[in-house]
């Protein structure tokens, strides 16, 4: 998974099989600096999808945990959200206020919806609205 913060200064990127996060800054003329790790999940496997929150929160799908993962701006684990089954592949905000994070798993074949306090960051659609 890839995902731009909100402010369009960092791109955070999984590296599931290493269980990690890493961030990296985005310079003005588009380069990327050097690779930090933002963020660590739990064993097994790591993360995958994820999607942005208009607080700065990151939702990751997490592959193999059967969870969806909150972390805050700082990278810190701000909360989890339980899925059935174990390989959590995707989430996205959607709905007609960007309340409602869908989220997709492969163990059940199935897709799982959960509505939120917080919405999502707008998907960068290359519309201007």
């Amino acid at each position: 998974g890839v995902a731009l913060t909100h402010d369009g200064q960092y791109v955070i990127l999984a590296e599931t099989y290493r269980n990690r996060l890493l961030r990296y800054r985005i310079a003005t003329d588009g380069t990327v600096g050097p690779r930090e790790v933002w963020a660590e999940t739990a064993i097994p496997s790591g993360p995958d999808g994820m999607a942005f929150a208009e607080n700065g929160d990151l939702y990751v799908a997490h592959h193999g945990g059967g969870t969806v993962d909150i972390f805050a701006p700082d990278g810190s684990l701000a909360g989890t959200i339980d899925i059935p089954g174990k390989s959590v592949t995707n989430c996205a905000f959607g709905g007609p206020k960007r309340t409602t994070l869908v989220i997709t798993e492969c163990d059940t074949g199935s897709l799982y919806s959960v509505e939120l306090d917080v919405a999502g960051l707008p998907l960068h659609d290359g519309f201007s609205r």
